[in-house]
């Protein structure tokens, strides 16, 4: 598992915490450690349409290291067919299959061209994992698919920052 620097990490919690003002220190600090996705989390504090939830979530995703982006691309969707859609969620539904391939992918027990071709077979949401470059974008994605389909009366973003909580504070405590 990729490692999440501690400033980053207090910032991440202080944007969940819904201070937009903290997404700007946050892209600082990313700069200052050369972190690729610095200059997306500036945008998203300048976006003239911000959206507190959907858009705090976003910031804290563009900042986690990759595996814990894929992840939580994985617990967006798994989450996501548990509630809204319960009869997608057994193990013989092709979207519990799909998951279920990505977490073995990520754990190294099923090759990138197994995974790539399930995915050409996939229902159309998770073929974006195909062409996501890393977790970050995978996960960004995930996230914005259940915000837009969500049937589960506005209760989404709360799951989603309790569930990013959980995920940086399972990294930096291992």
């Amino acid at each position: 598992m990729d490692t999440l620097n501690s400033e980053v990490a207090r910032l991440c919690f202080t944007i969940l915490d819904g201070h937009k003002e903290s997404i700007l220190l946050l892209a600082d600090k990313l700069q200052d450690l050369r972190h690729p996705n610095a200059g997306q989390v500036r945008e998203i504090y300048c976006n003239a349409y911000y959206s507190g939830p959907r858009d705090e979530s976003l910031a804290v995703l563009l900042a986690l290291p990759d595996e814990l982006g894929w992840r939580l691309a994985c617990d967006f969707a798994e989450h996501f067919n548990q509630v809204s859609q319960p009869a997608q969620s057994t193990e013989v539904s092709p979207h519990y299959q799909i998951i279920r391939a990505c977490r073995e992918w990520r754990a190294g027990r099923l090759s990138q061209k197994a995974f790539t071709d399930l995915l050409e077979k996939a229902p159309r949401y998770y073929q974006y994992w195909g062409k996501a470059k890393d977790g970050t974008e995978a996960a960004c994605s995930a996230l914005g698919g259940i915000l837009a389909f969500s049937a589960t009366g506005g209760k989404e973003p709360a799951w989603q920052h309790q569930r990013i909580r959980e995920s940086i504070l399972a990294i930096c405590h291992t």
